[in-house]
């Protein structure tokens, strides 16, 4: 082979390394490096290898024939290798007189490659290989966005809270289905209301001037107040704002949780009703913290100094501590007792401002 066959073997085999040569005799003379991995033995006749699958075989089946379906496209069926095809098309070399296919591996699922042996860098750069295996990847990552989305949402329109999309001027955009059960509300009734209208704080919370302070300082708020319901009453619920800035849509807005805190807040109201007037309070009264240490006590409860509980003889300094202990380190809500030879019901309250 003189140097000009040579260098052109090796740009064939640079551009398409999953070529072969036939002669004559339709005998494989030459394969490409990547085709050997496939293919591993030469010198074999193409119907003992391949399997044309277009253009359909006429006969006779000669190398005459493959000269008149050269530069067509043909698409070839690597035999005992299931899902291994190739396509591309075959040229008529006169110098040599041969026929060379110019073509390329057809494959659109990673695993069949590896299954072959076959790595990317068995391919040419210019190879739709990469822009499938890319298209795929790109479609793998949207559906995976478009099945969290769909989760997100799923939990949105089947939460007990209420979602609001809030626009910066305070108008309510969008509503969770929630707002019926929350606040009686249908959400096209909601939708268009300014949120401000909606609350009845003591304490004039200002929704505006706060929304104008999350956006300077990007930073999230919660809020504990009440909400108007459609039928005039009010529900105690707790308001947490994030801002959302979405610089590649130019959009800005703000997503609103409301969590109804109406049995928290009762419990809250309860508990500062009673820290008002504790050492007059009748009843006995403990304040306790997270470990089972008495921190207060009123003094209706400076006479116990111990309590049967379950049939067992306690000290009050120990005995919320062992309570614990026996509860997994969760207090329950009420605890039923002998003091003095009188029987007490205690209820227990956790306050969410400390812990106690």
């Amino acid at each position: 082979m003189d140097l000009a066959h040579s260098g052109i073997l090796l740009e064939i085999e640079k551009l398409f390394p999953f070529y072969f040569k036939l002669n004559r005799d339709l005998v494989i003379t030459g394969l490409g490096a990547s085709l050997s991995k496939l293919i591993p033995e030469k010198n074999k006749l193409f119907l003992e290898t391949f399997q044309l699958l277009k253009p359909k075989i006429s006969v006779p089946f000669n190398f005459e024939w493959l000269q008149s379906i050269c530069s067509g496209f043909v698409l070839i069926k690597i035999k005992n290798k299931e899902k291994a095809l190739l396509r591309g098309q075959f040229e008529y070399r006169a110098w040599d007189d041969e026929i060379i296919f110019y073509g390329s591996l057809w494959a659109d699922d990673h695993e069949v490659l590896i299954n072959f042996g076959i790595t990317y860098s068995d391919f040419p750069a210019y190879d739709a290989i990469f822009d499938i295996q890319q298209m795929k990847s790109v479609l793998k990552n949207e559906q995976e966005d478009l099945n969290k989305l769909k989760h997100e949402l799923d939990i949105i329109n089947h939460s007990g809270d209420l979602f609001i999309h809030l626009h910066p001027s305070g108008l309510i955009r969008k509503a969770s289905p929630s707002c019926k059960t929350m606040l009686g509300y249908e959400q096209h009734e909601i939708v268009g209301q300014v949120i401000q209208n909606l609350i009845k704080d003591q304490n004039g919370l200002d929704i505006i001037k706060e929304l104008n302070e999350i956006r300077s300082l990007n930073k999230s708020k919660d809020f504990v107040t009440y909400i108007n319901k459609k039928n005039g009453e009010n529900v105690g619920v707790n308001i947490s704002i994030s801002l959302v800035n979405n610089s590649s849509l130019n959009s800005l807005f703000f997503i609103c949780i409301i969590k109804d805190i109406s049995d928290r807040i009762k419990d809250l109201e309860e508990i500062s009703n009673l820290a008002s007037f504790p050492n007059e309070n009748p009843n006995p009264i403990f304040r306790i913290d997270g470990s089972g240490i008495i921190n207060f006590r009123n003094r209706a409860a400076n006479t116990m100094t111990h309590i049967v509980y379950n049939g067992k003889i306690h000290s009050f300094e120990k005995f919320w501590s062992y309570l614990l202990q026996e509860e997994a380190g969760i207090f329950p809500n009420n605890i039923d007792g002998i003091v003095n030879n009188r029987y007490y019901n205690f209820r227990i309250v956790k306050r969410v401002d400390c812990d106690e």
